[in-house]
């Protein structure tokens, strides 16, 4: 396999190779993809969160050294990209949160920051956007920001676990109301399991992509209890449910609130809060994982 660059901000995965196929997963501007073999057009990828797919060969580019530049991310939901530092130049695209972008090696002018593409060209966008442009060290809201001193290394581990299922669930609340889209993973539109994935990923932590596949995730363990009511759920655990019509298949998942709610988006509502007591779900509730106090954090421990 070779490694090669996502160039559009938002690309489908599909079943096969072809845009009547099923669409499984996306992958975004600036991810490295390993590229497998080339079919009608499409390019057979696997996505950093080990997910196989058939993706439009026209939104890959070549890999390219960015040791030279000074990476960050974009902070807000949506980022608007323009040709000039100017929002009244003609729109490029728009940039989902999370995507990484580099720094272009050119001045900043006012507000805008210039950033450069994996297709190479220069675009422009606003500072507040952003999650860091030159500061360093951890901003506010970021796990790393709600840890105290601790005495040891093990103590410090378990304070950044339950840093990032607080800070996933932060995330999930600001993507109440987006809606729902079969394999779908931005804020244009995702499923369960990219709501519960792009939660987690926005919080440092890289799960995997299937709701099936998180349920099975090595570095969660189950939490005990046989309903949803007798269980007090922390901020961060999935919560499970199967298939209405096979309940040894998990098809849902959701992210606990931590007070008596949990949030999931669904074909119904989009992304949402339900209670916990109440869920018209409950009676396909099939059990939930919390992340390990002592989870080795890289993905390939999944």
């Amino acid at each position: 396999m070779s490694s090669v660059l996502v160039a559009a901000n938002v690309a489908c995965l599909y079943k096969e190779p072809s845009t009547d196929s099923e669409c499984v997963s996306q992958a975004i501007l600036g991810e490295v993809v390993e590229f497998s073999r080339e079919r009608e057009g499409f390019s057979e990828v696997r996505t950093p969160d080990r997910y196989v797919g058939w993706i439009d060969s026209r939104h890959l580019v070549p890999s390219w050294d960015t040791g030279d530049f000074l990476t960050t991310t974009v902070a807000t939901l949506f980022g608007e990209i323009y040709g000039e530092p100017d929002p009244h130049a003609e729109l490029m695209t728009k940039l989902v949160v999370g995507t990484r972008v580099c720094i272009a090696h050119r001045a900043e002018s006012g507000d805008w920051v210039p950033i450069q593409l994996p297709d190479l060209r220069i675009a422009y966008i606003h500072r507040g956007c952003l999650s860091i442009t030159h500061e360093s060290g951890p901003k506010r809201g970021d796990p790393q920001a709600r840890i105290t001193a601790a005495t040891d290394l093990p103590d410090l581990k378990r304070q950044v676990i339950a840093a990032i299922g607080r800070q996933a669930v932060d995330v999930a609340k600001r993507l109440i109301g987006t809606p729902y889209l079969w394999g779908g993973r931005t804020p244009f539109g995702m499923d369960c399991s990219g709501f519960t994935q792009l939660c987690y990923r926005l919080s440092g932590l890289q799960i995997l992509r299937d709701a099936a596949l998180q349920a099975s995730d090595r570095r969660f363990s189950p939490v005990a209890g046989e309903t949803m009511a007798e269980l007090s759920f922390e901020a961060g655990d999935l919560i499970l449910f199967h298939s209405p019509d096979d309940r040894s298949r998990i098809s849902h998942i959701g992210l606990a609130a931590g007070d008596g709610r949990f949030l999931h988006c669904s074909r119904r509502s989009g992304a949402h809060f339900d209670s916990c007591q109440s869920t018209p779900i409950a009676d396909r509730y099939a059990g939930a994982v919390r992340l390990s106090a002592d989870a080795d954090l890289s993905v390939d421990a999944a």
